[in-house]
């Protein structure tokens, strides 16, 4: 999975225009999947991330984005760290498991950075 989103995010699967045009950022307010969060963004077939303010484990997730799948499965990007996460929760019944999984990894990243 991490092969073919590098392979996205490097311009050979398509054109970095195209990827730019996936990143068009929109709020998720009135999504029937989940529940509006500030900070969680929605382009074409991708999540976008950048956390703050008191929201658990998600207020120190570095900016990032990618896709979770309806079967637990997620792959994620962080350019700020050049940073791909992958995985999967195995359940199609997940819900947003993936997306707190995803984000207390990249809050687990963030927090390695303040303590060195």
């Amino acid at each position: 999975m991490i092969a073919f989103l590098r392979a996205l995010n490097d311009g050979k699967i398509i054109s970095p225009v195209s990827l730019r045009t996936m990143q068009t950022w929109r709020d998720r307010d009135g999504s029937p999947v989940l529940p509006p969060i500030p900070g969680l963004q929605y382009g074409y077939g991708l999540w976008h991330f950048q956390m703050t303010g008191p929201l658990g484990a998600l207020k120190n997730v570095v900016p990032t984005w990618g896709a979770t799948g309806s079967t637990g499965s997620f792959l994620y990007y962080s350019q700020d760290r050049d940073l791909y996460i992958a995985g999967t929760v195995d359940s199609a019944s997940s819900d947003i498991t993936p997306f707190v999984l995803m984000a207390g990894a990249m809050s687990l990243v963030r927090g390695n950075e303040h303590s060195s």
